[in-house]
C-alpha cells in the first residue's frame, strides 16, 4: 500500500519539478525579452510585471511540494 502510494507521489514529485523548470525557462525568456526591449527598443514586454508575478507564483507552487518530498529543505 505505501509502495504504491509513494510511487505516485514520486511520480506527481516529478511533473512539479518539471513544471517549475519551465516556469523557471519562462522566467529567464521573459526577462532577456523585457530588458532588450526596454534598452534596444526603448519599449518594455506589454504585461511583463504581470507574466512576472504569475511566473513566480508558479515556480513556487511547484517546487516546494517537491522539495519538500525530497527532504531537500
Amino acid at each position: 500500500m505505501w509502495q504504491k502510494i509513494s510511487s505516485a507521489a514520486s511520480g506527481v514529485c516529478a511533473w512539479l519539478e518539471w513544471v517549475g523548470a519551465g516556469a523557471l525557462a519562462f522566467l529567464v525568456a521573459l526577462t532577456v525579452v523585457d530588458v532588450a526591449g526596454r534598452y534596444l527598443l526603448s519599449a518594455p514586454a506589454p504585461g511583463a510585471t504581470e507574466m512576472t508575478e504569475f511566473g513566480v507564483a508558479a515556480l513556487v507552487f511547484a517546487a516546494l511540494p517537491a522539495v519538500t518530498w525530497r527532504g531537500g529543505h
